[in-house]
């Protein structure tokens, strides 16, 4: 048998949240507040706010390039390495910083290039 409580939609307590973040102390505190007031349980707005991108840091330094800008730094990497004149680390950041105005670490070029190893030389 179905709860007799009513349940508001997600698609309308999810605003509700948002609105109220600023005037709680933590998140936790702002799902209490809203799911009293919109009669859901507390898990379910809480993950269903999370599902819909909610609360989510910037982007991993390993997202920072889109599909097409990490197609073009490969094919720019591998003309260098082609023509015999391999990249450090360092002068694959200063492309992407110059390129797409994106701060990488060496680190994360280091893993790219790990990442890419099958397709570059074993220059780069």
């Amino acid at each position: 048998m179905a709860s007799p409580r009513a349940k508001q939609p997600d698609s309308e307590a999810i605003p509700l949240l948002e609105a109220a973040l600023p005037d709680h102390p933590s998140v936790c505190a702002a799902v209490a507040a809203v799911a009293a007031e919109a009669d859901l349980s507390e898990a379910a707005l809480l993950q269903a706010w999370q599902r819909v991108g909610g609360g989510a840091k910037p982007r991993h330094g390993n997202n920072l390039l889109m599909s097409e800008q990490d197609e073009a730094l490969l094919s720019v990497v591998q003309a260098f390495s082609i023509n015999n004149f391999a990249l450090s680390s360092m002068q694959i950041a200063e492309v992407v910083h110059r390129r797409w105005g994106l701060a990488v670490s060496l680190l994360l070029v280091r893993k790219w290039v790990d990442s890419h190893r099958q397709w570059l030389g074993w220059r780069t």
